[in-house]
């Protein structure tokens, strides 16, 4: 039984809403009838949210000047499960909205959960850039494909390939390679170890994977390159560049 008693003190007192409430800063006239009311009346609403997830609101703090108050509200659930996205996604789209609606303030929302949401979003709606880049950036190496079809010597379809995208695909990872080095001279260690992996991953990417390890590797596979099991010639034989096409002998005069 104490054991029990333990784990619904630590469920209620310790819980991720606990730890990390979701926060609402208010900047306006604070001590305002209608700010007041906004308050009370958001807190009313988070009391009667249908599926319980909000807590009892903390005491607002309110700035020296009286133009911020921060009331820090605990959300139940996992900070990046659907429950708790799903309360969040309600608070800042619903009840901050009709709470505070005619008052001449600016209400903020900042938790774990408000973070997790917009990472998600703007992770998808990164995704809408970064997978067109990939792909393009694998049709770089078609122009090796394209090369060997015409010629036929993989020595020289590797060259050609390196030689014609060398200057684009180095010019793109230095960029990267400044980008995420510029989070390595931040003052946060988690920034500071994300930027120098993602700039020594690129900086390796684009010397020793792509100058020495993709040209060692196709030399010595040589046609086995281009080999394609037989249960694979459904796919598609997708080209950028039109093949030559093979000149047609002309007849002979008679």
């Amino acid at each position: 039984m104490a054991i029990s008693a333990q784990r619904l003190v630590l469920d209620e007192k310790f819980s991720f809403g606990e730890v990390t409430p979701a926060e609402k800063v208010i900047s306006g006239d604070i001590s305002s009838a209608p700010v007041q009311a906004g308050i009370e009346r958001l807190k009313v609403l988070l009391a009667e949210d249908v599926e319980g997830a909000f807590g009892e609101p903390r005491e607002l703090e309110v700035s020296d000047a009286g133009t911020l108050a921060v009331l820090a509200v605990p959300v139940a659930g996992d900070t990046s499960g659907e429950f708790s996205i799903a309360a969040a996604t309600r608070l800042n789209g619903s009840y901050v909205e009709e709470a505070f609606a005619g008052t001449d303030t600016e209400i903020y929302v900042t938790d774990e959960t408000a973070f997790n949401i917009g990472f998600f979003n703007i992770s998808s709606e990164s995704a809408k850039i970064v997978l067109p880049f990939v792909l393009g950036i694998s049709f770089l190496l078609s122009r090796i494909r394209e090369h060997y079809d015409q010629s036929g010597d993989t020595n020289e379809a590797v060259a050609f390939g390196i030689r014609s995208t060398g200057r684009l695909i180095t010019g793109a990872a230095l960029i990267m390679v400044a980008v995420f080095w510029g989070f390595f001279t931040g003052s946060l260690i988690g920034l500071q170890q994300m930027g120098f992996g993602l700039g020594l991953a690129i900086l390796l990417d684009a010397t020793i994977v792509r100058c020495v390890m993709v040209p060692a590797s196709m030399t010595l596979l040589g046609k086995w390159n281009w080999y394609l099991p037989s249960w694979l010639e459904w796919i598609p034989n997708v080209r950028f560049e039109p093949a030559d096409e093979a000149p047609i002998a002309a007849p002979a005069d008679d």
